[in-house]
């Protein structure tokens, strides 16, 4: 019984975590979308009122319309798309805070032109490592665990998210112990 149990707590385990890197990646890409625009006072500023709208007042405006969707897959994705709309700015905010990379896009260029000696030896830089591509590598780790933790749109579109099991399973009286497992 206790398999059983623990089985599909590793299953659900396993498909949050992969619903908070869905979170994390949209969530990421959105805001390189979003970069170009910071350049834009008035930009800048409606990011800043989005981030300061309490998370619980967009929960709350979309229980409604997420009840009355026809499949739960549908919630998902809607789930999807408004914990990343909700992360973008912050993740917009990390990505303008990285030290840029000790490569930009022209040494690379260059590493590409030179001898393939520097590959054979495994001395070649990583684009994610060393290149542009780290900074957006550290602001979707950097955002992961926010988009994991997410609880209040999980909880009102009515979705087992990981946090929302473990505040109804604390909430019901279970010990900290049995809900962890």
């Amino acid at each position: 019984m206790a398999e059983a149990g623990s089985a599909i707590s590793t299953t659900a385990l396993i498909l949050d975590l992969a619903r908070g890197a869905a979170i994390a990646t949209a969530a990421t890409l959105a805001a390189a979308a979003l970069l170009r625009l910071v350049e834009r006072r008035w930009v800048v500023v409606l990011l800043a009122a989005w981030v300061a709208v309490p998370a619980l007042a967009v929960a709350h405006a979309w229980a409604l319309p997420a009840a009355l969707l026809p499949h739960p897959l549908v919630a998902l994705l809607l789930h999807l798309v408004l914990a990343s709309l909700r992360l973008a700015p912050v993740a917009l905010l990390i990505v303008c805070c990285v030290p840029p990379p000790p490569l930009d896009a022209r040494a690379f260029h260059c590493l590409r032109l030179g001898p393939p000696a520097a590959a054979r030896l495994g001395r070649w830089p990583n684009w994610w490592g060393a290149g542009p591509g780290r900074r957006w590598l550290v602001t979707a780790l950097l955002i992961f665990p926010l988009a994991f933790g997410e609880f209040e749109l999980g909880s009102r579109l009515a979705l087992g998210t990981w946090a929302v099991r473990l505040f109804d399973a604390q909430a019901g009286g279970q010990f900290l112990s049995t809900t962890l497992l």
